[in-house]
């Protein structure tokens, strides 16, 4: 009879089910340099046992991004981080650094050449308030409700030549973009453009998949799903960050000129990126 179809919420399910991004951390350990310095990495990226199956969820589940360092190892470097000290990632990405640097109560500054990237950053690490998160809630609702059946959209462009996508699929994609584009506060039309992009790589053909086979409220019923969670953890993560810290400042930047002075930092913690293994934009469904 074969395997049951799982829904787009049970595949998520299953897929973070098999992720276990610190399970490859054995082997022999060298140290070289200053010896000092050397033992402070050593403790940072010391994984006990326990943490080897350590999921990625809460804020730093909202938005997939490629290559992300775990946070486990961010709260290790941090933990040598005077109390009150300020953190600077260079290479921020979506933003985790930034993330746990100001859950740990101290200032972050973050950089990249990746415009989607900090789009994503500042997703994660913006604090929301109770008037835009229930405003948030409203036009998620409004918009999975007015694309279910709309007009020709000026968005319809998109699907000439486009095969990615299967037409029932691109239909709802493109309803949703449309829907989106009609919410009139800015700031809570970035946070639903962002809820939307996870799905075309989901929904899509990418790197050699065949785009997975779904019903005709697929997209629209995972998009309100996608984005009651979002929802939810960005009023987690509100409550959860001390009250005086200030939200990252994060600045599109090459990491060879970061914008702020020198000794501005007390401490650098990156990662750089991954140049030839990954499509940073293909990753996110935008190549």
């Amino acid at each position: 009879l074969g395997k049951p179809r799982l829904t787009p919420a049970e595949e998520e399910a299953e897929s973070l089910a098999r992720r276990h991004p610190l399970t490859h951390t054995e082997g022999v350990e060298s140290r070289f340099g200053d010896p000092a310095r050397a033992a402070i990495l050593a403790r940072a990226f010391h994984i006990r046992p326990a943490d080897r199956d350590l999921p990625v969820r809460g804020i730093h589940g909202v938005h997939p991004y490629p290559a992300r360092l775990h946070p486990a190892w961010a709260r290790g470097l941090l933990a040598q981080v005077p109390p009150d000290g300020v953190v600077l990632d260079p290479f921020c990405g979506s933003g985790t650094v930034l993330v746990e640097t100001a859950m740990s109560g101290r200032r972050a500054l973050g950089s990249d050449v990746n415009s989607v990237a900090l789009r994503i950053a500042r997703l994660r690490t913006t604090r929301r308030d109770e008037p835009f998160l229930a405003a948030l809630a409203r036009a998620t609702t409004q918009v999975h409700q007015a694309a279910e059946d709309r007009p020709p959209s000026p968005f319809g462009i998109l699907a000439k030549e486009e095969r990615r996508f299967p037409p029932h699929v691109l239909t709802q994609l493109i309803n949703l973009r449309d829907a989106i584009d009609h919410v009139r506060s800015d700031e809570v039309r970035e946070v639903l453009l962002l809820g939307l992009t996870p799905l075309l790589a989901k929904f899509g053909r990418k790197h050699g998949r065949v785009a997975p086979t779904v019903g005709r409220r697929a997209v629209r019923d995972e998009f309100l799903r996608r984005m009651q969670k979002v929802g939810m953890e960005l009023a987690d993560y509100a409550i959860a960050l001390p009250e005086h810290v200030p939200d990252p400042d994060i600045q599109l930047s090459d990491a060879r000129r970061v914008p702020w002075d020198e000794g501005t930092a007390d401490a650098v913690i990156t990662s750089p990126p991954y140049p030839g293994v990954y499509h940073y934009a293909a990753e996110q469904g935008m190549a």
